[in-house]
């Protein structure tokens, strides 16, 4: 059996063999989180094939700048990838302790935090790859153009997917002021997030 820490070392074809039996794991949120890399590196690639250009040299700083934020992005969604396995795991261990042990209610309270608060952490890591690639829409290589929107895309379904995990795990959060907090802020990303993928589907639709 893969170790949790290992997921995100895999090949990507033991990466989908893992994804496609039946283990629980990697689940939605492992998903998103690769899903999430990914659409941080079409960013980096439009990025990288932009910087020394002449043409765009007025804006080297800025992409620079959102080189760097995109490269972090993804060593986060990685990290994250890992961290909801081994959330899973603590939820699944949780369940397992017997019904009469004063703690089991308790584990399983403070796993289910961490099951809720993985994809939050994605979400929010998304929305920052959106963001990079909405402020650079105008100084990017014209070539790219498309991969850039493949980066937008993938970026917020990573959003959305993440999301999608929060509001499975909403039921069994007690505390009502809580989840509605989260339902809030759940809204909140997801309009974020329509607002720059729209932002940016409609600067490609002018210029592809």
């Amino acid at each position: 059996m893969t170790s949790e820490s290992a997921f995100s070392k895999l090949t990507i074809d033991q990466f989908l063999a893992k994804a496609n039996s039946s283990d629980p794991v990697p689940g939605g949120g492992s998903i998103a989180a690769v899903t999430g890399a990914l659409a941080s590196s079409m960013g980096q690639m439009v990025l990288n094939l932009t910087i020394g250009k002449e043409k765009y040299k007025s804006f080297e700083s800025d992409c620079r700048f959102h080189l760097s934020s995109l490269a972090n992005a993804q060593k986060l969604m990685l990290g994250l990838l890992d961290e909801d396995i081994a959330a899973f795991s603590l939820y699944s261990d949780a369940r397992k302790l017997d019904k009469a042990d004063p703690q089991r209610q308790a584990r399983i309270d403070e796993a289910m935090d961490v099951c809720v608060r993985v994809p939050l952490e994605i979400s929010a890591v998304a929305l920052g790859i959106l963001e990079d690639l909405n402020n650079m829409k105008e100084k990017s290589n014209t070539y790219l153009l498309s991969d850039l929107g493949v980066g937008a895309e993938l970026a917020s379904a990573t959003v959305h997917a993440a999301l999608l995990n929060v509001r499975a795990n909403l039921a069994y959060i007690k505390d009502s002021a809580k989840s509605q907090g989260l339902k809030e802020h759940m809204a909140n990303n997801l309009t974020r997030a329509q607002s720059m993928l729209g932002s940016i589907r409609e600067f490609l639709a002018a210029k592809l």
